[in-house]
């Protein structure tokens, strides 16, 4: 993915964004869209350390489901 550096003006707006933004010239010509990132203050990583998810993999004695059994289950509800 590229890296596109902006002013501090257009910096200014997109960070007020709290949902996704079209992005347009002046003539209306549409350049893309802008989607912020979560917020600082949500801790989004997982709270498992890389030494218990290997573990979790290894384990066979977790039943785990197929796609079709999930599927089933959502449908029933």
């Amino acid at each position: 993915m590229s890296i596109l550096i902006v002013d501090e003006a257009l910096g200014a707006k997109l960070g007020k964004a709290d949902g996704p933004v079209e992005i347009c010239t002046r003539d209306g010509r549409r350049l893309g869209f802008f989607t912020p990132g979560p917020p600082a203050k949500y801790d989004l990583e997982p709270k498992i350390s890389e030494e218990e998810m290997r573990h979790r993999e290894q384990d066979t004695t977790s039943k785990g489901h197929t796609t079709a059994e999930v599927l089933t289950r959502l449908r029933s509800l």
